[in-house]
């Protein structure tokens, strides 16, 4: 077995920056520093480009194309950010030869230019997102090509996800693709959890919490919007805090028991105690948009002790079952069913009982545990 001293840490964005990718980056390599690591922090990202990319090849080439349906690559993808991508890498394992690991945060890179191991973590591959946000998949045909050979090269390929790991190894079969059990939260909540006082405090709140970007969750908000309508009509104690979208991104007029707070930068001390408190307050959180309801915010919330309503879609009913304990399915994603559900929860007799489920389900999904078990792995 061998002791693992040194890494290399690469990320597209800063890893010191707490919003690159979901603050993932920023609180795994912290973790690592904390548990006694030496870590050499690569961003793999060039502003200047991304920019130039974004503004003057894509958008222009976006509107030229347009007549065809061709939707060019975002830089992320493109062949450029790998070509300078690769220089960085190449520059920080010559820097630094007595690494033990490069550890990467995504699946397009991977050490091919010295002995060094390489560690690849992420939650799925391109393919996936290219599903999502119905991207043409011909577009993006080399960025998965790049991806492949990376995850072929790399020692390790980890997903936070298990059906995802288990989707990815079969299609790199050569990959050595592993699931780590769990997954992880990204709070920066420093403060004293005590479970009465936060139960207390949302048995007596009436309000619902929304936590997600407009770029995948407006439809989501919207449904919920139409819902809450119903809801007040029968009890104006309610309201419901919206996080991640303005007001200003509907298009109609919100109801003064709606708050939108924009996206609240959980490095930035007065936007972190405004996030924590709206999750501390929160009777319930809710996000039933299809397909993928905004899994890492759902999973902080119901650490912090909050039953949710979300959809049923596959990932998480692959960790947490069919039916939840801390909370309720909807598959419907209509205001009437979203309304009902949520009633449901705001008058269960096992209220408390759900909050402890919730809790229960993910208290283990922390960065210390989590960086333990990446250390575990990487020194088999």
């Amino acid at each position: 077995m061998k002791t693992i001293k040194e890494l290399i840490f690469f990320s597209s964005g800063s890893a010191d920056d707490a919003s690159t990718w979901s603050n993932i980056p920023f609180l795994f390599s912290r973790e690592l520093v904390r548990q006694g690591l030496i870590v050499h922090k690569v961003n793999l990202r060039n502003k200047f480009m991304a920019s130039f990319w974004e503004n003057c090849i894509r958008r222009p080439l976006k509107l030229i194309m347009m007549p065809f349906h061709y939707d060019p690559v975002y830089y992320g993808h493109s062949r450029l950010n790998h070509l300078l991508s690769e220089k960085r890498i190449r520059k920080a394992v010559n820097q630094w030869p007595n690494a033990d690991y490069c550890i990467f945060i995504g699946y397009q890179h991977a050490n091919h230019y010295s002995s060094i191991p390489s560690l690849l973590l992420s939650d799925w591959t391109t393919d996936v997102t290219i599903s999502l946000k119905n991207l043409p998949l011909k577009t993006y045909k080399g960025c998965i090509q790049r991806e492949h050979k990376a995850m072929r090269t790399a020692n390790y390929v980890v997903s936070i996800f298990q059906l995802q790991a288990e989707k990815m190894q079969k299609e790199v079969p050569e990959a050595r693709v592993r699931f780590l059990g769990g997954n992880v939260i990204n709070s920066f909540y420093d403060g004293v959890i005590n479970s009465e006082e936060i139960i207390k405090k949302k048995n007596s709140s009436r309000k619902i919490l929304f936590i997600g970007r407009k770029t995948s969750y407006m439809e989501g908000a919207r449904v919920l919007i139409e819902a809450m309508k119903i809801l007040y009509s029968q009890d104006q104690s309610i309201g419901l805090d919206i996080i991640g979208i303005e007001a200003k991104d509907f298009t109609e007029e919100l109801p003064p028991y709606v708050q939108c707070h924009g996206f609240l930068h959980k490095d930035i001390e007065e936007e972190r105690d405004l996030y924590y408190r709206l999750l501390m307050e929160a009777t319930v959180l809710v996000n039933a948009t299809p397909q993928w309801a905004a899994y890492s915010s759902t999973i902080e919330a119901m650490y912090f002790y909050t039953p949710v309503v979300v959809s049923p879609y596959q990932e998480f009913q692959n960790e947490f079952g069919s039916d939840i304990a801390f909370g309720k399915y909807n598959d419907t994603f209509n205001e009437k069913c979203l309304a009902e559900d949520i009633d449901a929860i705001l008058h269960a007799s096992n209220y408390s009982e759900m909050c402890l489920s919730a809790h229960n389900a993910v208290q283990s999904y922390t960065w210390e545990e989590y960086v333990k078990k990446i250390i575990d792995l990487i020194e088999e």
